[in-house]
């Protein structure tokens, strides 16, 4: 990740799905080895390259142990997959699909615009469809979203589940009322992250 010079039996041996699958990573390699990738293509097409990439690698990863906390891993408990020479369980692979959500998240994180240069559905969303107050994707139609109020907002912020970037819509029904709109996949999103910190 950090390409830090060390012997293989002192970092934590990780699998493919475990880095690539993970936000922070990806935040990483795009403001790192990829950093020219956002000016090359502010529409993140060049992230289709970079998921089959990282998704193809079958081998154990070596990640240095200040690497393995970025990741959100403890090093000691995978430090035992490279001192043995074993395979940690889940070893090849990733799922394109999951390192696609994840590098998408992180592209809209760090650039403050969802990547339309690769789409989650064949078609793209109508121009004159809803825009998620916090990932920035434009939504299909068919999609439910949440209206969110300030105190749930803020709460979410808080725990480090969500971050705002729109302006809520101030009036629903015609009565005034702030209310931010989260898309179906930044909804799960919050909610996984909140789980994972109980």
């Amino acid at each position: 990740m950090c390409s830090r010079a060390m012997q293989w039996g002192q970092g934590a041996g990780l699998t493919t799905t475990q880095v690539t699958t993970t936000e922070a990573y990806l935040r990483f390699i795009l403001t790192h080895q990829w950093a020219m990738a956002h000016q090359k293509d502010a529409t993140g097409g060049v992230l289709a390259n970079l998921i089959e990439i990282q998704a193809s690698q079958d081998t154990t990863w070596l990640i240095c142990d200040s690497c393995a906390h970025v990741l959100g891993y403890d090093p000691g408990l995978y430090r035992q997959y490279n001192r043995q020479g074993s395979r940690p369980p889940g070893t090849g692979p990733a799922d394109e699909s999951k390192v696609a959500l994840a590098a998408m998240f992180a592209w809209s994180d760090l650039y403050d615009d969802w990547p339309t240069g690769i789409r989650i559905r064949a078609d793209p969303p109508p121009s004159a469809s809803m825009v998620c107050d916090f990932c920035r994707r434009r939504m299909y139609p068919d999609e439910q979203m949440a209206m969110m109020k300030r105190v749930a907002v803020e709460s979410l912020e808080e725990a480090g589940a969500l971050r705002r970037r729109g302006s809520p819509i101030n009036k629903l029904d015609g009565k005034p009322m702030a209310l931010w709109v989260a898309c179906p996949l930044c909804f799960a999103r919050a909610n996984e992250k909140i789980k994972s910190k109980r």
